[in-house]
């Protein structure tokens, strides 16, 4: 009987290359499941699966993978982004008033991003702080288009969206 260790030498032989360059051809870019690579290699498929769980290369440990990468550049991206920023400036437009309500959700945007760099691994504070960013986000986006006298345009085309999703949903 042959053990997976057998195996692995078994087909880096025959295929001329390492297992885990194998592995990676055959679930990551060919996106093959397990039966159809064990019959590929001629391999037993619990050594296939056992192999893809080694390099992580099974669906779900790639999707957490990439997730984990794309958070950490969001939190690299924010961190330069805040390397300079004076959270106790003084506020340029004190009044009431449109400019300084952009400063003040400018600064909320900032804190936001700030606390996100500071959250390990808490899921759900991140998600909080995350749907908080992207709400602050919008709100200027919103701000941005009134001021640019846009917004109006924008929500006649929402209302445009919204028929055309209701006609879908006929």
């Amino acid at each position: 009987m042959m053990t997976n260790n057998d195996y692995k030498l078994k087909v880096e032989k025959e295929l001329g290359k390492e297992l885990k360059e194998i592995m990676y051809e055959y679930c990551v870019e060919k996106d093959l499941i397990p039966a159809e690579i064990s019959s590929i290699l001629n391999v037993p498929k619990n050594t296939i699966i056992q192999w893809r769980n080694q390099f992580r290369f099974g669906p779900q440990q790639r999707a957490v993978d990439s997730s984990r990468l794309i958070r950490q550049k969001v939190i690299n991206d924010y961190k330069n982004e805040l390397q300079n920023i004076d959270f106790n400036r003084k506020f340029d437009f004190k009044e009431h008033s449109l400019s300084g309500f952009k400063e003040l959700i400018e600064r909320f945007l900032e804190l936001e991003k700030y606390r996100r760099t500071m959250i390990n691994s808490n899921a759900l504070a991140d998600m909080s702080v995350m749907i908080r960013i992207e709400s602050l986000n919008e709100m200027l986006g919103y701000l941005n288009d009134y001021q640019e006298n846009q917004l109006y345009k924008r929500y006649e085309q929402e209302i445009q969206n919204l028929e055309m999703y209701k006609d879908l949903c006929r």
